[in-house]
């Protein structure tokens, strides 16, 4: 069995990140979104580390088998940033081996070398494999219901 470890993205992922978030949404909303506009937001996070940092799980040929993303979210009150899981996904033969964990732990560790003040995640409320899956690893229901204003949103394709 291979040793899983964890290092940061580089362009040469891309295409893989894709891939995998791609089955990460169809996973855990049971849709498909535009390709082409996901793979240029992608493209433009892992260019500029000031909108998102991305990991890939990797193998021991350092094949991509799951990545995560994480972003930033500046707080006043707390005079520091909340680090915001975006994205998550390991490739189902290489569940239930830690990976998530990892990933997790990069992130973690990334935002205690920022100074970040905490950690956190909004995911699909159907997708009750994605929260057990983050209980166990930690997270707790917050106070906090995520809102969305639909009105007046430019049109982003079909994202």
């Amino acid at each position: 069995m291979s040793e899983l470890r964890v290092r940061r993205a580089t362009l040469d992922d891309l295409h893989r990140i894709v891939e995998f978030t791609i089955a990460q949404v169809h996973e855990g909303e049971g849709a498909i979104k535009g390709r082409e506009l996901l793979q240029q937001g992608i493209e433009r996070a892992l260019s500029d580390e000031s909108l998102s940092l991305y990991w890939v799980l990797v193998d021991d040929n350092d094949v991509p088998v799951g990545c995560t993303s994480a972003t930033r979210e500046w707080s006043n009150w707390n005079n520091g940033f909340y680090w915001w899981v975006q994205s998550m996904f390991v490739d189902g033969s290489h569940r239930g081996m830690g990976g998530m964990n990892k990933l997790l732990d990069a992130i973690k560790q990334e935002m205690a070398k920022q100074g970040g003040v905490q950690l956190r995640i909004y995911l699909n409320k159907d997708n009750r494999a994605a929260k057990s899956a983050y209980e166990r690893s930690g997270f707790q229901r917050s106070v906090y219901e995520v809102m969305v204003m639909l009105d007046d949103t430019p049109d982003r394709g079909d994202a």
